[in-house]
């Protein structure tokens, strides 16, 4: 890995959970950070179930692997917002991959 392949920003946001007053839980994200990553890939597509249309996008961003980032946390790249589904390490690398879901809002 090259240090000049990580060139755009995401900033990554922590789950938590935390209870209401009524007993229930509420999830809600706090940031832990910014830092460079690279688009390894990026898929915008369309799909149709039922007769209707829904937008479905997919993104792989490359983070170091000192970066602390974890499954179901959120990331915002270019003002989209995005699920981490996987975030495998790549120690020969020194890299962590984040498979990433866009979150339809």
């Amino acid at each position: 890995m090259r240090a000049g392949d990580m060139t755009e920003r995401i900033a990554l946001y922590r789950p938590v959970i935390t209870e209401g007053a009524s007993g229930s839980q509420i999830k809600t994200y706090e940031a832990t950070g910014v830092y460079w990553a690279q688009i390894s890939s990026r898929r915008d597509y369309r799909t149709d179930e039922v007769g209707e249309h829904f937008a479905d996008a997919t993104a792989v961003f490359l983070v170091r692997s000192s970066v602390e980032v974890d499954e179901y946390w959120q990331l915002i790249h270019e003002g989209k917002k995005y699920e981490v589904q996987t975030c495998p390490l790549n120690r020969r690398l020194g890299m962590r991959t984040l498979n990433c879901q866009r979150v339809n809002e």
